[in-house]
C-alpha cells in the first residue's frame, strides 16, 4: 500500500471504491452472451507468465476464460464508461482493457496488490455468475484511508475501484465451484502519466456516492430472487444483490438494446426461420431453372436432327 502512495498521487473519490448495478441494457447482453457461451471456457494460459508475474494461484486451482469477440468487449467497453466516469466525478476517459469472462474454480485465491498506474486508474469488477454451491467469497480492499474493507458482489452487480491506488485482492480460497467475474479499465483520456499529478475527488464525485451507493441488502436478495423466478434460469438462483435496474425484466426490447435470454432464443429461432425458409426458395429457384433448361434442350433436340436430315 505504501509503495502505491508513493506512485499514484492523484486521486478521483472520497473513499477509492463503490458497489453498484451493472447498467440493465449491459447487463442484458453480458448475462445473456454469458449464458450462451458459459460451456466453451478455456484454460487460461499462465505458463508465459510464471509465478512471479501471477497474483491467482493457477498451478493450484486452474482458472478458466470464456472467449468473448472484440466488438463485444469493444461495445461493452464504451457502454460502462459513462458509469465509471460520473463515479469518479466526471471525468473524461479513455478505455484501456477489457479481461475476462474469468471463471474461477474451488480453491481459488488472489493475492493483494494493486494494478499497473498506466492503464488501471479507474476499474470495475463484474460479477456474471455464481455456482448453488458458492459461499461468500470477499474481496478485501483498502480505502484511501488505509482501512481494509470486505466487500462481495452478486450476478448483476459491479464493483468500482481505484485500482493502482487501493490494495486489493482474495486471499481467502473459494468455496465453490464457480465465481465467474469480467474486468475494465479506464485512465485519464490521453494521459498515461495521470498518477504523477496530486489530485483529489471532486464535489461530482461526492454526489454520485450518496446517490448512488445506498442500496439495502434485503431489497437486492428480493430483486435477485425475482429475476430468478421471472427468468427460469437456475444459475441465477441464490443471487444476493442487484436493483431493480440490475438486469432485464421484460423481453420487449429494441435489437440495439437490452434483451432477455428468452427474447435472445426467440430471435435467434427467428433468423433461423428465415434462413431456412430463404435457402428453400432459393433451391425452388435453381430447381425450376433446371426444369427450364432441360425442357428448352429438349425442344431444341429435333430441330437440331430435322437440320441435319435436311
Amino acid at each position: 500500500r505504501d509503495a502505491a502512495e508513493v506512485a499514484v498521487h492523484r486521486t478521483f473519490t472520497e473513499v477509492g471504491f463503490a458497489r453498484a448495478p451493472i447498467p440493465e441494457r449491459t447487463w442484458a447482453a453480458l448475462s445473456t452472451y454469458y449464458y450462451n457461451n458459459r460451456h466453451a471456457a478455456q484454460r487460461e494460459d499462465w505458463d508465459d507468465l510464471g509465478t512471479s508475474m501471477a497474483f491467482v494461484n493457477w498451478w493450484e486451482s486452474q482458472t478458466r476464460l470464456i472467449p468473448m469477440p472484440l466488438r463485444w468487449k469493444e461495445r461493452w467497453h464504451r457502454e460502462l464508461m459513462p458509469t465509471v466516469a460520473a463515479w469518479a466525478g466526471d471525468v473524461q476517459l479513455q478505455a484501456t482493457a477489457f479481461y475476462g469472462m474469468r471463471v474461477y474454480a474451488d480453491a481459488s485465491w488472489l493475492i493483494r496488490h494493486v494494478d499497473r498506474e498506466d492503464t488501471h486508474a479507474l476499474s470495475a469488477i463484474m460479477n456474471l455468475d455464481q455456482s448453488d454451491d458458492v459461499e461468500a467469497w470477499p474481496l478485501l480492499i483498502d480505502s484511501l484511508d488505509g482501512e481494509t474493507h470486505s466487500l462481495t458482489i452478486s450476478p448483476g452487480e459491479m464493483l468500482f475501484y481505484e485500482s493502482a491506488r487501493c490494495l486489493h485482492g482474495r486471499p481467502l480460497p473459494l468455496k465453490g465451484s464457480r465465481f465467474v467475474n469480467a474486468f475494465v479499465h479506464y485512465r485519464p483520456k490521453d494521459d498515461p502519466h495521470w498518477h504523477a499529478v496530486a489530485g483529489s475527488y471532486s464535489g461530482a464525485a461526492v454526489r454520485w456516492a450518496a446517490d448512488h451507493i445506498a442500496v439495502r441488502s434485503e431489497e437486492a436478495r428480493e430483486m435477485a430472487r425475482r429475476l430468478a423466478a421471472h427468468s427460469g434460469h437456475a444459475w441465477l438462483a441464490g443471487a444476493a444483490a442487484a436493483s431493480p435496474s440490475a438486469a432485464p425484466t421484460s423481453s420487449a426490447g429494441s435489437l440495439g438494446g437490452s434483451l432477455t435470454w428468452e427474447a435472445a432464443v426467440a430471435l435467434d429461432a427467428a433468423i433461423a426461420i428465415l434462413l431456412f425458409g430463404v435457402l428453400c426458395l432459393v433451391a425452388r429457384r435453381l430447381r425450376l431453372t433446371g426444369l427450364i433448361l432441360a425442357r428448352l434442350q429438349r425442344a431444341a433436340r429435333p430441330r437440331r436432327e430435322k437440320g441435319e436430315a435436311v
